[in-house]
């Protein structure tokens, strides 16, 4: 069909062409005005986990008393922080009735 309509053809040709223009531009402003902030600095960034192999193979996450002895004895980074991957309820319902998740 390409080869027997080349009309079809250069249309195809340059509505890609536009689209994946336009995409490129359009990343390259999100990437330059909202996410090259937040990644300045991410080279330096350490992630501390702790390991004991009689309890369990796998390295672990620090527990916050030695996140803040880690923080009383640094002497080699800037600071020292810590944060917690978990989930929240904004709502105020602590337990949902299954009849609520339905739709």
């Amino acid at each position: 069909m390409l080869a027997k309509n080349p009309g079809f053809t250069a249309v195809a040709v340059l509505t890609l062409a536009l689209g994946i223009g336009a995409n490129t531009a359009i990343f390259s402003v999100v990437e330059a005005v909202i996410l090259r902030p937040y990644l300045q600095g991410s080279d330096r960034l350490v992630l501390i986990k702790e390991q004991i192999p009689t309890i369990v193979a796998l390295p672990m996450t620090v527990c916050a008393p030695d996140v803040i002895q880690f923080q009383r004895q640094n002497q080699v980074f800037e600071s020292v922080a810590a944060f917690h991957f978990g989930q929240a309820d904004l709502s105020g319902m602590i337990e949902r009735d299954a009849s609520m998740l339905t739709a």
